[in-house]
């Protein structure tokens, strides 16, 4: 680019901690704009002011029409008339990333356009989230110039079938994480003498208690584990009294904690020992990274996008969600190989196979950035 920065402009459905630190290596790479079509996520009690106080880019929010009983984006085509830019991220295939598709269309712009996409390959086999998804792919693939997928084995499926595809898992930079998980230390012994985890193994799990989460699998096989082992579900959602019933029936021993970020999370990602991510579907499964960030064994199922973060036997295991004594049998095994377990917590060895800045490398080198 002869030494000018290209004008970005990124949309996206809302900020997010597990994007956070891609979007602020986009800024400093480029002159980049950032909108997002919702101030809160439906599905998540993110604290925006603390994420927005993370951001080196000043996150705007756009506004919506209702058209047939949806928000529809509105006021995009003033945004790319006066913003100008060179690349312009996009959203999956959402409607969002159709109306920009069709503006650069009708109004002939040359900005080039790269999707942001969490297909998982258990995604592309037929486990789709909605057919619309599926249906919404075919008809955008044509119009985008690339795309960004969190699974290396999507990736090669897109490569082999659009003849794009550029591989960028959902991490987070992993310095900053772990600095975090340093400063959480106290918090853990804190946690350690709260609920007499002296001695203990803890199995983690961190997202929505939701169905497709499969988390009443992994209740029942925690149940198996030996009485020095302790399940603590972090997170809340519709399932949470119903999992606290079923582990009461199963006499598993488990704490639920109920939805937790910031320092009280990777207080917990200290003391955990082996985590899980059970779900039956499952995009990519950002809480992977944070896991592994933090030094944890991780059990993760093959449906979910964050499998292709798993050196089998280093970091972690894989395995079918619906095989209930597979997954008891993996836990038994992960808990027993886990050592000497320490008096007091301490910050473990990170275990991701590749560090934020080599993921972000490559990915700039395709933008040309």
């Amino acid at each position: 680019m002869n030494g000018m920065k290209r004008k970005l402009m990124v949309f996206h459905q809302y900020l997010a901690p597990y994007r956070i630190d891609f979007f602020n290596a986009l800024a400093r790479r480029g002159d980049m704009e950032a909108f997002f079509e919702y101030e809160d996520s439906p599905d998540h009690h993110y604290n925006r002011r603390e994420m927005e106080s993370r951001c080196v880019f000043r996150p705007r929010y756009l506004n919506h029409v209702p058209v047939a009983g949806r928000r529809i984006p509105s006021g995009l085509a003033r945004i790319l008339k006066e913003g100008r830019p060179d690349l312009v991220l996009v959203p999956e295939f959402s409607i969002l990333a159709l109306e920009v598709c069709l503006l650069r269309a009708v109004f002939r712009w040359k900005f080039q356009i790269i999707s942001i996409c969490d297909d998982s390959m258990d995604m592309i086999r037929g486990n789709e989230l909605s057919r619309l998804h599926a249906l919404a792919r075919k008809m955008a693939m044509p119009m985008i110039d690339d795309v960004i997928l969190p699974d290396s084995e999507a990736c090669r499926w897109y490569r082999e079938h659009y003849g794009k595809g550029i591989f960028f898992p959902i991490v987070r930079d992993e310095q900053a994480f772990r600095m975090q998980c340093r400063g959480a230390l106290s918090v853990s012994l804190s946690l350690q003498e709260e609920y007499a985890l002296h001695g203990k193994r803890v199995v983690l799990y961190v997202g929505r208690l939701a169905p497709e989460k499969n988390l009443e699998c992994l209740v029942r096989a925690a149940a198996s584990l030996p009485e020095d082992t302790v399940l603590v579900i972090a997170g809340s959602g519709s399932l949470k009294e119903e999992l606290q019933h079923l582990a009461a029936h199963m006499q598993a021993s488990a704490i639920f904690t109920g939805w937790l970020e910031g320092v009280r999370l990777a207080a917990w990602y200290n003391l955990a020992d082996v985590f899980v991510l059970p779900s039956l579907v499952e995009p990519f499964g950002a809480v992977v990274n944070d896991a592994l960030a933090a030094g944890c064994f991780c059990l993760v199922s093959g449906r979910c996008g964050s499998s292709c973060l798993i050196r089998r036997g280093w970091n972690g295991e894989l395995f079918d969600p619906e095989d209930e004594e597979g997954l008891a049998s993996l836990l038994r095994e992960a808990c027993r190989n886990r050592g000497v377990r320490p008096f007091f917590p301490h910050l473990k060895e990170c275990l991701m196979p590749a560090g934020f800045r080599e993921y972000v490398n490559h990915l700039m080198e395709h933008m040309d950035l």
